[in-house]
Order: C-alpha cells, then structure tokens, then sequence
C-alpha cells in the first residue's frame, strides 16, 4: 500500500472515530452507563491519537522519502480499526437509537441492555488494535 492510501485510510478512521465520539457522548448523557461510555470514548481518543501520531510519519515518508517499513502490517491494523469503529457507529444509530416522528433522538435503553456485551466486545477488540499499531509503530521508527 502505498503512503498516500495509508494515510487516506488513516485520515478515515480519525474522523470516523470522532462522528462515534460524538454519539457516545450523546448516549452518555442520556444512559446511566456514565463509566462504560466514558471508557470506551477514552479508548476511542487513545486510538486517534495513534493513528494521528502514524499519520504524521506516513506524511513524513511522503515528503522525505522515509521507510516506514513493514506497511502491509500497518494497513492490516488500520483497516481492522475502521471496520471495529464503523461496527460501533452501526450498533448505535441502528440499534441503540431511534429518531422520533419529532426528529428527535430516543435512546432505546432495552437495547443497550441487551447489546452491552457487543459493546464490551468491541472496546477489547479496538483495545487489541491500538495496542498492536502502537507496536508495530514502535517498530517501524526504531
């Protein structure tokens, strides 16, 4: 994968990363599940600020010809946390809220309760990858 695409990929990710942050928080505002949100919003933020930090050298290569090495393994870990977050994104606006006849939106609390475990899930797996492309960055820039 070419530089360009990496970063084009990694650009994604943030910004998909911050519309989820944004709706958790909103859920987080509504839910008594304060620290569960808060969490996985932290982790979220913690995953941008790799993926900001792996953007920043892919750019350097970019204009200085670095070698950042083993790219596939990177482009792997990136595309594993857009497919985590968009998963996340999903689980919210379709099962987790409902747009009243308003246009309001409603928090379907049943449906956290029943998806709290999906949610669970998807902390530990976007936990895995932050933790994985901060190795694999740690390897490339050494």
């Amino acid at each position: 994968m070419d530089p360009l695409s990496l970063t084009a990929s990694i650009i994604t990710v943030i910004n998909l990363g911050g519309k989820t942050i944004a709706s958790l928080a909103k859920l987080r505002a509504i839910l008594d599940a304060k620290e569960e949100l808060s969490a996985l919003i932290n982790e979220i933020s913690d995953l941008q600020a790799v993926l900001t930090t792996l953007s920043h050298i892919t750019a350097e290569e970019e204009n200085d010809h670095v070698h950042l090495g083993p790219k596939k393994a990177l482009a792997s870990h990136v595309q594993r946390a857009k497919y985590k977050v968009l998963e996340l994104e999903e689980l919210i606006a379709y099962e987790l809220t409902k747009i009243r006849r308003d246009g309001n939106t409603e928090v379907a609390r049943h449906a956290w309760l029943r998806k709290k475990h999906v949610i669970f899930r998807l902390q530990a797996e976007l936990r895995n990858i932050r933790w994985n492309l901060a190795t694999s960055l740690g390897i490339v820039t050494s």
